[in-house]
């Protein structure tokens, strides 16, 4: 388990500024390579804020007994692996990017596309809050100027 190799806190900042999990030397390329996952039915991949991706090597992925993908957290992560995949069972309705369900054919695909939809969502939240915060301030003002029209009104 991964709490067993975490030993330290440098360990886990480590961890942290992972930018893949299988990674290669440069001058070992992975071509034709196969990497088989063969009991592995999970993935959750969170608070990875360098992640770009599971690989970036050209090598085939098999994960015949996966059902389920959680990514949260990972917002660099652009794509799952360079080379082809297998992913099992893994499709609509059990994958997670950001906390929603997404699912668009394949797994690299779908994170490509998520990815983008979030930092759309993300963006217009960011507006929204904006817009809010303006009409917040502008509803303060138009109380403090009926406020002070009253007082005057009270004086006289």
């Amino acid at each position: 388990m991964i709490e067993e190799i975490i030993d330290t806190e440098e360990d886990l900042l480590k961890i942290k500024i992972l930018d893949e999990i299988v990674t290669t030397k440069e001058e070992e390329q992975m071509i034709g390579d196969t990497i088989l996952f063969p009991q592995l039915e999970e993935i959750s991949l969170a608070n990875l804020e360098n992640l770009n991706c599971f690989c970036s090597g050209n090598c085939e992925f098999q994960f015949p007994s996966l059902n389920k993908l959680e990514i949260s957290g990972c917002p660099n992560m652009k794509t799952f692996s360079s080379g082809p995949l297998s992913t099992g069972k893994l499709g609509e309705g059990n994958i997670s990017i950001g906390g929603q369900e997404f699912w668009m054919g394949d797994l690299n695909t779908t994170i490509q596309n998520a990815s983008e939809l979030l930092k759309q969502k993300i963006i217009m939240n960011k507006m929204k809050m904006m817009m809010m915060t303006k009409q917040i301030e502008a509803a303060e003002d138009d109380e403090d100027d009926e406020r002070v029209k009253q007082i005057e009104r009270d004086d006289e």
